[in-house]
């Protein structure tokens, strides 16, 4: 299976993403890297049966980041140009990668954060 679209466990992976965005504070800073090894360690199962679906594992890896825009968080900028951050892969490897910021959640009917309604 070639790209994302063609991947029958992007549902789990972005519920998996999207509630270990949830965990870091807002107005913290974190990185691609982190959010791949978080998903080995606590939802090891839905990890590998997405990155199974494809034939080399930095390409599973980069459509996880993509995943991440939008979830509560969003690419860190400098002028018009994305930072990245240099730290290690899970071969152990330091490399460049995506950085994000987290936001506070505006999703109204967040099942994660489930802000609380302001009446009145």
């Amino acid at each position: 299976m070639a790209g994302s679209n063609a991947n029958p466990h992007i549902t789990e992976i972005q519920a998996a993403i999207s509630e270990i965005v949830h965990t870091i504070p807002v107005g913290l800073v974190f990185d691609s890297h982190f959010v791949i090894t978080e998903l080995m360690a606590r939802q090891d199962n839905i990890y590998a049966k997405f990155s199974a679906a494809y034939s080399i594992l930095p390409k599973a890896h980069s459509e996880i980041s993509k995943m991440i825009d939008g979830c509560a968080c969003e690419r860190l900028l400098h002028s018009t140009a994305k930072l990245n951050s240099f730290s290690k892969n899970v071969r152990d490897n330091a490399s460049l990668n995506a950085a994000w910021i987290r936001l506070k959640c505006k999703n109204k009917t967040c099942p994660i954060c489930k802000p609380t309604r302001v009446t009145g």
